[in-house]
């Protein structure tokens, strides 16, 4: 086993331990198979220590769980065997296809292949999209919710010209508020309030922080007055204030803790092919036929074919974005490391200690830092000031300021004037003891693969840089077209089910008016089962 720290320590050391797994593969084509495998493997039964700045003597117990996927062609040097198929098209017995009527898009056995995925991914996916489609589509608001759910915990400006305090001063005020806890850096929800994150502090006599976690406080941020406290996890007492943690939680993590972000990890994963598998099949089907259809929505057609209609329509005219948010939730609770390893592999990037190796590394220290908050604040306005006189652009509001203990830094952030798709926010980083400039955050880092993740996040939780009402309000409604494409793919499914079930107990005959509105499919490109 090799462990290596960029720019600390690299060292070797060899442990035989044991490694269990398995796996399946299916030829889906003639040529063409899928595979998936799983590997376990346990190599703990001791220490490695090495010689980290901040952490001398770091103990490993690696336990490693690997699942690969592969598609595998196979090389077939054998003549082609005569099917059956084959000779009674030579015997006059079957009509050959005519060459306008090939297949425009791979193979039948290929969209065969799609279909069952499309179909299978989509019915085991359903419930958790529509889960995910509609808690999804509130977080966007949650400021404005959460305001309209508890107003007690909003504040009423004093006076027309009253003044914000500062955030030095609402830090300094939270923590004469909760002397056993230190601010660490404030929610930006909403104008009405501000909301500040608290760190337990060191207990004087054990040296160890107070066990328990002090959360969160929400102040009055023109008065400093305290308006509420609640705990980390934002639930409280009360039906109302907790409605909004538990949308949260459901959709974060199913309200299920650790297994349920283990789910949503493989559930993206799945996700994210039946993007790929969902717009394959609404390809035109034969040559002679358009792809226009897909696009459209019968409004005058029956339920089904309605239903039909808006399942392919609403995936292809939105299919960029809903892969955009697939992959980007690949991205947030990536447990198997599946996206850190595509990224890797296909664009420039930097492990993530190298990039944060600059100024949020973990640093040695005793006691607090030099800087308090005041201090601090005074030293991010000019570095802000710098970089906007440097760049031409002009301060708006300040919206935070974090304490990085653990580094020994400060991050100060402020809104600017700057336009889309530059970044809304100017972030900075410098040194807790001396003030050093350390370095700032932005969306563009130069690498390639590192600027499209930061992307992907920013669209995923509507933030920086693309905090603005209409593209909330997009997220919003994104959100509920999921929902809708997940109830409608079922929909559908069962309608097809029903129809080769009434097909197959009696005949053809009786069972041709039942799948009338099912054959409305096949009159253009075959989309999807689900």
């Amino acid at each position: 086993m090799r462990i290596r720290f960029q720019e600390y320590q690299s060292f070797n050391r060899s442990r035989t331990r044991w490694t269990v797994g398995g796996g399946a593969e299916w030829m889906f084509a003639p040529s063409w198979s899928a595979k998936l495998e799983y590997l376990y493997a346990d190599i703990s039964g001791g220490d490695v220590r090495g010689g980290l700045s901040w952490n001398y003597g770091a103990s490993f117990h690696p336990q490693i769980n690997i699942l690969h996927g592969g598609l595998n062609y196979h090389f077939n040097w054998a003549p082609p065997r005569r099917s059956s198929r084959n000779i009674e098209q030579q015997n006059g017995r079957r009509e050959p296809r005519s060459r306008g009527s090939r297949l425009a898009w791979g193979s039948e056995t290929m969209r065969r292949a799609f279909a069952w995925i499309h179909r299978y991914v989509g019915l085991t996916m359903a419930l958790f999209l529509i889960i995910e489609g509609l808690t999804g589509s509130l977080p966007a608001f949650r400021g404005d919710l959460s305001a309209l759910l508890d107003p007690s915990l909003t504040a009423a400006k004093p006076s027309p010209d009253a003044k914000r305090l500062d955030l030095a001063m609402l830090a300094e005020r939270a923590e004469a508020l909760m002397p056993n806890a230190t601010a660490a850096y404030f929610y930006r929800l909403r104008d009405d309030q501000a909301i500040v994150r608290m760190r337990a502090r060191d207990d004087p006599e054990t040296g160890k922080p107070y066990p328990e976690d002090p959360g969160v406080i929400i102040l009055d941020p023109w008065t400093g007055k305290e308006l509420g406290r609640t705990p980390y996890s934002g639930y409280t007492q009360g039906f109302l204030a907790n409605v909004l943690p538990f949308v949260n939680d459901l959709h974060t993590a199913l309200a299920m803790g650790g297994l349920g972000v283990w789910i949503l990890a493989v559930l993206a994963i799945l996700s994210t092919i039946d993007c790929f598998a969902g717009f394959y099949l609404t390809l035109p089907l034969r040559l002679e036929k358009f792809w226009k259809p897909a696009w459209l929505v019968k409004w005058r057609g029956g339920f089904y074919r309605v239903n039909f209609d808006l399942h392919r329509a609403s995936g292809l005219w939105l299919w960029a974005m809903l892969f955009v948010f697939a992959w980007s939730s690949v991205c947030l609770v990536d447990q198997l490391g599946v996206y850190e390893k595509v990224t890797a592999a296909l664009f420039d990037t930097r492990p993530m200690m190298e990039q944060v190796a600059e100024f949020a590394m973990p640093r040695e220290g005793v006691g607090p830092m030099k800087l308090d908050w005041r201090a601090a604040q005074a030293r991010g306005k000019e570095l802000v000031a710098e970089k906007a006189a440097a760049g031409g652009f002009r301060l708006l509001q300040p919206k935070g300021l974090t304490s990085l203990s653990y580094a020994r830094a400060y991050n100060y952030s402020v809104e600017t004037d700057r336009s889309f798709p530059a970044d809304k926010e100017l972030v900075v980083f410098f040194d807790g003891d001396d003030g050093s400039f350390r370095g700032s955050m932005s969306t563009s880092t130069g690498h390639l693969g590192e600027t499209l993740t930061n992307w992907l996040r920013a669209l995923h939780m509507a933030c920086n840089p693309v905090d603005y009402l209409p593209y909330r309000i997009f997220v919003c409604v994104l959100g509920l077209v999921v929902a809708t494409l997940s109830i409608t793919g079922v929909y559908v499914w069962w309608k097809k089910r029903k129809a080769r079930l009434f097909h197959a107990r009696h005949g053809d005959s009786r069972a041709a008016s039942t799948v009338r509105e099912a054959a409305l499919s096949r009159t253009h490109s075959q989309p999807s089962d689900v």
